[in-house]
């Protein structure tokens, strides 16, 4: 997938690194850079930077750098595309696929626009076949289970309905829709009969929406005994189950502090706490992967998981458990609701109402509790045996806890359900823990000439105005490693006067300097901002003179082989002596 480099220079310089990285973290000004916890590892000191003049941000604790589409792929798990997708949509820049000057090659996020488009139209179609028709099954199910007409309209609710005209037959005329319908997985095409049929006939539809709102993918529910009862659609260009939590669109379209996040199973638990006040449910429809929870914590530090009381619902939390561990920091949290029997979010909080249920929220049982009790079960630690056998199972979960006060406190519980209150004693069963390690950037030969320049233009592109064509020319004779691509970026900036360092990047995304380039840009090279410009022209005149020397080793190296020069080369042999000589 190839994208102009116009157009993506166009969504950042109408983007500001340090607004857009400001609503998802908090930043606080120091001196002309910003400053905050960095969001891709856990600390107590605030080492992650943002640069409002290079538009770039960097962390010195893990590394973490990059301009605000690295950061949009990295902190929401975009692709790259989906990440232009969101410049797009908060610049109000629009990617004109018809426009070959902009996109080169625009077949990905062509067809990504127009399926956003159809199933945006598929949406309204199945939301109006339940709006229009009262009577119809899925108005009287609905009805039945207690749903009113807000939340039917928040979730845009729909219906598939099998006595109205089919979804393939509404679309018949036009053949690129019924491919996009197909690549969306909501019609089928069967060999046996050479037609296209509705994957989701006679099921009560759910979209499930992106960030911006758009419609990705539907869920249904049959409304019949056919199986499944439910029913998604595949994985798409732009509907990645393992990334996508139903009913998340909606809470952040209220605009609500999330102080927590509700994890449940179905979107009828989402809708119906919704419809009783409860707007921070949401559901990961199946088993929750270790994306979504990665998802959560970057909204919230603290996660409610609530399951069914049965064999399968303590299955289900155990395994969301064994994903969340490597995420558990010291400030994050985890806890564990278990339903009476027979009754999951939606039935429960009919009967009880939303203060009650709020109640059994608020004494969930915290994750050190469900991990050791679960594990206790299995295990009779009365014998010798019993506590080394639980000691082999539990041991290895501790230590996947990044977090040191929570590993360290669960040590000590561990101690003290085995018997052993002694610190010294309980080493002896404790495999010590590795140390952290620490990121350790690795340091190449940034003090080159070649790349002191290029270090120096990277994150102050106005240097290259100091270099005349002549000198450029003269740069091409200079037979240093990277001095072609030095001459390529100083091209750019003076092409775009107004580039930043972020954007320099970015046309280098897929070359092969993009990371030597990365890594320039956050050399910290200790310059003071007046004495920059000095520097550079010095380092400049040094690679001037490198052309110098090569010229002269050549006329030396020729004149000991033939034993003498001709009158030209003497001369220009003594001139450049000369020149190296004053300097």
């Amino acid at each position: 997938m190839y994208v102009s480099k116009t157009l993506i220079n166009q969504l950042l310089s109408k983007t500001d690194i340090v607004d857009l990285i400001s609503t998802k973290i908090y930043l606080k000004k120091s001196g002309k850079d910003y400053f905050a916890k960095c969001p891709f590892h856990y600390e107590n000191t605030p080492s992650f930077t943002v640069s409002s003049e290079k538009q770039f941000f960097y962390c010195f604790g893990c590394g973490e750098h990059g301009n605000i589409i690295d950061f949009l792929i990295k902190y929401d798990n975009l692709s790259f595309i989906e990440s232009l997708e969101v410049l797009s949509y908060k610049t109000g820049i629009k990617i004109v696929h018809q426009n070959q000057e902009n996109v080169a090659d625009n077949y990905e996020l062509k067809q990504r626009n127009s399926m956003y488009k159809i199933m945006n139209i598929i949406n309204i179609f199945y939301h109006k076949s339940l709006q229009y028709y009262h009577y119809n099954q899925a108005s009287i199910y609905l009805k039945k289970r207690g749903f009113n007409f807000d939340v039917i309209q928040e979730f845009s609710i729909g219906f598939s309905n099998p006595k109205q005209i089919s979804v393939s037959h509404y679309f018949k005329k036009s053949k690129e829709n019924l491919s996009l319908l197909e690549t969306s997985g909501i019609i089928i095409y069967k060999k046996n009969t050479a037609n296209f049929v509705d994957r989701f006939k006679n099921r009560i539809m759910f979209p499930m929406k992106n960030r911006n709102g758009d419609v990705i993918a539907f869920g249904g529910r049959v409304l019949n005994n056919t199986l499944p009862k439910y029913l998604n659609s595949p994985e798409t260009i732009l509907f990645k189950k393992s990334n996508y939590l139903y009913g998340l669109y909606e809470i952040k379209k209220k605009n609500l502090k999330i102080i927590k996040l509700l994890l449940v199973e179905g979107y009828f638990d989402v809708i119906t706490l919704a419809q009783y006040g409860i707007h921070y449910a949401i559901a990961s429809l199946g088993t929750t992967t270790s994306n979504q929870i990665k998802l959560i914590y970057r909204m919230t530090n603290t996660l409610v998981c609530c399951y069914d009381g049965d064999i399968s619902g303590k299955k289900l939390a155990w395994r969301t458990l064994i994903k969340s561990l490597p995420l558990l920091h010291d400030n994050k949290e985890l806890f564990f609701v278990f339903l009476p029997k027979m009754e999951d979010p939606d039935t429960l909080i009919r009967k009880i109402g939303k203060s009650n249920f709020e109640k059994i929220i608020h004494h969930a049982e915290p994750m050190s509790v469900f991990l050791f009790n679960t594990l206790l079960l299995q295990h009779n630690i009365i014998y010798p045996d019993g506590k080394i056998k639980f000691l082999t199972c539990i041991l290895p979960l501790i230590k996947r806890i990044p977090g040191q006060k929570l590993r360290l406190y669960l040590r000590k519980e561990l101690g003290y359900k085995l018997g052993i209150l002694e610190e010294h004693q309980l080493e002896k069963f404790l495999f010590s823990d590795k140390k952290n390690n620490i990121y350790i950037k690795n340091s190449q030969d940034i003090q080159t000439i070649m790349n002191t320049l290029i270090g120096l233009v990277v994150q102050n592109p106005k240097l290259s105005q100091l270099i005349s064509k002549n000198q450029e020319k003269k740069l091409n004779q200079i037979n240093l490693k990277n001095t072609d691509l030095f001459i390529k970026i100083v091209k750019i900036c003076k092409k775009n006067i107004q580039i930043n360092t972020a954007q320099i990047l970015e046309y280098f995304r897929d070359n092969i300097y993009y990371c030597q380039l990365k890594q320039l840009a956050t050399w910290n090279h200790m310059i003071s901002k007046n004495m920059i410009e000095l520097i550079f022209n010095e380092t400049l005149s040094s690679a001037y003179n490198m052309i110098l020397v090569s010229r002269q080793n050549i006329l030396i190296s020729r004149a000991r082989i033939k034993g003498d020069l001709n009158k030209l080369e003497r001369q220009e042999l003594w001139s450049i002596n000369k020149k190296l000589a004053r300097k």
